[in-house]
């Protein structure tokens, strides 16, 4: 089976997630690639119209073929608003927590949620709070998909 995946590189593929880019683990290096819908879809059509380079092409085709890649957890399956739930719900200080609270309410909560965790000066805790919940989802990921990992 595979190599050690180092859950860093679990955890940035799985915060590049979006509609627009998936990461992948190659099962037998360890390796996480990320490839872009524009990638595929040059991959697909075979028209490389976007001047993408052989190597970026390559791991596209091989995460195609499908053999020794498995997808990261989506940002659906991430679900990093619950994150942003759950800091809030840890803040000891109550009008720290309710105001975090509140700035989820709405459009633009993230960009409020960052806003409201820099003026409270917490934006730190925030980022270490994330990366522990996104380190956490890796290993549950890794245990799931008898994936081996380190630290």
């Amino acid at each position: 089976m595979p190599a050690e995946v180092l859950l860093k590189d679990l955890v940035d593929g799985m915060q590049f997630q979006s509609d627009l880019a998936k990461s992948f683990l190659n099962t037998v290096t360890g390796k996480v690639v990320t490839i872009t819908e524009d990638e595929f879809r040059a991959v697909d059509n075979e028209v490389n119209s976007l001047g993408f380079s052989e190597e970026e092409l390559k791991d596209a085709r091989d995460v195609e073929k499908g053999e020794d890649y498995i997808a990261l957890p989506s940002q659906f399956d991430t679900n990093e608003y619950k994150m942003l739930e759950r800091f809030a719900d840890s803040i000891d200080n109550q009008h720290h927590s309710d105001e975090l609270l509140r700035a989820l309410r709405g459009r633009g909560a993230f960009r409020r949620f960052k806003d409201t965790t820099y003026r409270l000066g917490i934006e730190k805790d925030w980022y270490t709070f994330r990366d522990q919940a996104y380190e956490e989802l890796a290993v549950e990921w890794c245990e799931e998909n008898n994936i081996k990992y380190r630290r």
